[in-house]
């Protein structure tokens, strides 16, 4: 049942349609286009799913990764269809994962994945002042798959030796910098804010975390979930933001109560919501629950392909 679970999950991530603040849409089809068996068979086999989040396990995403590495940016193997016939009816396990590595090896050169772990850099604007947007993506176990976003803004030179720029004009961020980022990665988002800016010595007028996962269906490890989502597929994206350009605090998740006494910086707001995609049969009754724990929501259809 591999197959249908991760076409599920590629289904609901369309239906969300994730925004900048979260990993790249192109990646998650893509990496899980190459985890379908219907295109690889058993080739990443065992297929685990992590036991909080009910998203495909890190190890099961990373043998994809492995994969195309050794294939390299474009796919060099090349099997001969009668070697892939012979091969099939002396042993059709064989076979099948010689039809696999074709597939992978002909796709290499356009399937991108998610990384377990990267940090991008580029300038939003540089003279007396360098502003800075940073894009930290990480596949958490037990949490999902998450993207910091910030905009940083400091006089000119206050990133000096954090990252490199590159003959071609790209940003290689420094391995310190790098760590930062991931030891920080689940640090509540107002003391994350606070540990940047301290760290980084420059302004942080918007800080967001964006997050895909988990994902409910039946059967799955399903860890609280309320009973309102039994017997459906369900898909969260959320979203917290911590930034300037708001004026008043929201709170739209309706699965995560609000925090109590949470220290929120002068001048800054707080925003935090949470979107689903579910069964079309329990679209009706989850907007009835949010609205019961007092947040309106969005909630748009799962529909596999």
């Amino acid at each position: 049942m591999a197959g249908p679970y991760v076409r599920a999950i590629q289904a609901g991530v369309r239906a969300l349609v994730p925004n900048e603040e979260q990993v790249p849409l192109f990646e998650v089809l893509s990496h899980l286009e190459a985890l379908d068996p219907a295109h690889t068979f058993d080739l990443f086999a065992p297929f685990l799913v992590d036991p909080v989040t009910g998203l495909p396990d890190y190890t099961w995403m990373e043998r994809v990764v492995s994969e195309l590495a050794v294939l390299g940016p474009v796919g060099d193997m090349d099997w001969d269809p009668e070697e892939i016939q012979r091969a099939q009816k002396v042993d059709p396990s064989l076979g099948q994962r010689l039809r696999s590595r074709q597939w992978l090896s002909v796709q290499a050169s356009r399937l991108l994945t998610l990384p377990s772990s990267r940090l991008r850099l580029r300038y939003r604007s540089r003279s007396h002042r360098e502003k800075m947007l940073l894009q930290f993506d990480k596949i958490v176990p037990g949490q999902g798959w998450m993207r910091i976003q910030m905009d940083v803004d400091g006089v000119a030179g206050w990133g000096k030796g954090l990252w490199v720029e590159t003959d071609d004009g790209h940003l290689r961020p420094a391995d310190a910098l790098l760590h930062l980022c991931s030891r920080h990665s689940r640090t509540p988002i107002t003391l994350l804010h606070h540990a940047l800016e301290q760290h980084l010595e420059a302004w942080i007028p918007t800080i967001s975390r964006g997050n895909i996962g988990p994902f409910w269906f039946p059967g799955g490890p399903n860890v609280n979930a309320p009973e309102v989502f039994d017997g459906a597929l369900t898909l969260h994206m959320s979203i917290e933001r911590l930034g300037t350009d708001s004026a008043k605090n929201a709170h739209r998740d309706p699965w995560l109560a609000p925090v109590k006494n949470e220290a929120i910086p002068a001048g800054y707001a707080l925003f935090r919501e949470r979107r689903f995609a579910a069964s079309s049969t329990h679209i009706e009754r989850i907007n009835k629950w949010a609205f019961n724990q007092g947040c309106a929501t969005i909630v748009v259809p799962i529909e596999p392909r």
